[in-house]
């Protein structure tokens, strides 16, 4: 299995256990989130974390499943179904 493989597999237990010990080292320092619930950009890992939050609070079933990957070089596409029971609104992190 290729490294992008394996970090979006890593990503996914991530997303899907909210564990931040998995997600700690993949999510860099520099990235940036933008949520519909967020007039600002959401940055870094505890962006990212706010991003999960909202996401569990309002679906607290919520399971993502990779359907299709396609890599080459130093990119990977994923192509994923997300599945959950909305059981509250969508709120800012």
């Amino acid at each position: 299995m290729n490294t992008n493989r394996q970090l979006i597999e890593q990503f996914l237990q991530f997303i899907n256990t909210g564990d931040a010990a998995i997600g700690k080292p993949i999510i860099s320092d520099d990235v940036i989130f933008y949520a519909p619930t967020s007039p600002e950009p959401m940055k870094g890992f505890e962006g990212y974390m706010g991003v999960l939050a909202m996401m569990r609070g309002a679906m607290p079933d919520i399971k993502w499943k990779i359907e299709e990957t396609i890599s080459e070089g130093d990119k990977i596409l994923v192509r994923y179904t997300m599945t959950g029971t909305q059981t509250q609104p969508l709120k800012r992190p």
